[in-house]
């Protein structure tokens, strides 16, 4: 069954049961309203010329049964609630932006679902002044990004398979004092050719199974003075740089229990106040054919268990103190 809705009123709520087609709707003028659209089974597209906004604390769309498919063109907005929340009861969802996702606070996007599908395209924005901008805590998250995605923290996930893919124009972003990537659970496979930034740190990991790919013209960096740019405090982070990753205190930090870090040739490590790379877990295995550069250290050990090996064209230097050392912090 499909229908086609020209103009929605003011009080809109679908709720379409499991058994039945999926039902098309689209939304191509402003509706204002005031509760929750409640999906399922559902083909939503919002146009160009389209806006949904949800007054109020509510959530502005939830799929909470059986399978939910959006397109958004214009905008999706609440004006203290979460935008989009996916439940543990919606089995599949997938979601196309090119317009803009926005929540004056909470997050943005919500979802705990056994599977979602997620492409922010070129002029995608998903964005929370006061929360974070895509938080995942359960099921599988494929995420493709070509536009932006920020809040106080850009991406939290936690407890559950990732795979991010941040394209060339792909921005994450966090604002000051928060995390641009955060990962603290499950399995994370992410893929970086565009900019991760955050006020405290660009990429921060703490839970196991982290497998990081930083591409050439790719960008992880953290903003604020005494912050570091990526930071790895779980196990088993697997770090494979091309391209650029700094910060002003740290440019990498690792804290964990078994990091294999490649720095590959073009790729850069760096911190123009402090140290530019410093490990103080229990195993680092690092290879470096890319620069690794700091002011007091380019590189410093304090951890228990350090295999370093610089290739032919590596590079590792400090502009003020001490290139290379195994007792600096």
């Amino acid at each position: 069954m499909s229908k086609f809705f020209p103009r929605l009123g003011f009080s809109l709520m679908f709720l379409v049961s499991t058994s039945i087609p999926a039902m098309s709707i689209e939304v191509n003028t402003r509706v204002l309203v005031t509760q929750t659209l409640n999906l399922a089974n559902v083909i939503l597209t919002i146009t160009t010329a389209g806006s949904v906004v949800v007054s109020g604390s509510s959530k502005a769309v939830e799929g909470s049964a059986a399978d939910l498919f959006l397109i958004n063109r214009g905008t999706l907005s609440s004006e203290s609630g979460i935008v989009l929340n996916l439940t543990t009861a919606a089995t599949d969802a997938s979601v196309i932006n090119s317009g803009r996702m926005f929540t004056g606070a909470k997050a943005a996007i919500v979802s705990n679902s056994v599977k979602l599908t997620f492409e922010n395209q070129a002029k995608g924005e998903v964005l929370s002044s006061g929360g974070k901008g895509f938080y995942t805590s359960g099921g599988t998250a494929n995420i493709d990004n070509s536009g932006k995605i920020s809040g106080r923290f850009g991406v939290e996930s936690t407890g559950n398979n990732l795979t991010f893919k941040n394209q060339a124009k792909g921005e994450v972003a966090s604002s000051i004092g928060g995390k641009g990537f955060y990962t603290s659970g499950g399995t994370a496979n992410i893929d970086n050719s565009g900019t991760i930034t955050g006020g405290s740190y660009g990429v921060e990991s703490t839970g196991n199974n982290l497998t990081f790919r930083n591409q050439a013209g790719g960008v992880v960096s953290s903003f604020a003075s005494d912050r570091t740019g990526f930071l790895t405090t779980g196990e088993d982070a697997d770090i494979d740089n091309h391209g650029t990753i700094s910060g002003k205190l740290f440019g990498l930090e690792s804290r964990g229990s078994s990091l294999t870090f490649k720095n590959q040739a073009g790729g850069l490590v760096s911190s123009p106040d402090r140290t530019g790379f410093l490990t103080s877990g229990s195993t680092a295995t690092v290879d470096n054919g890319g620069t690794i550069s700091g002011h007091k250290y380019g590189f410093a050990s304090t951890g228990n268990d350090l295999t370093f090996e610089n290739q032919a064209k590596g590079e590792v230097s400090s502009s003020n103190g001490t290139g290379f050392s195994t007792s600096g912090d």
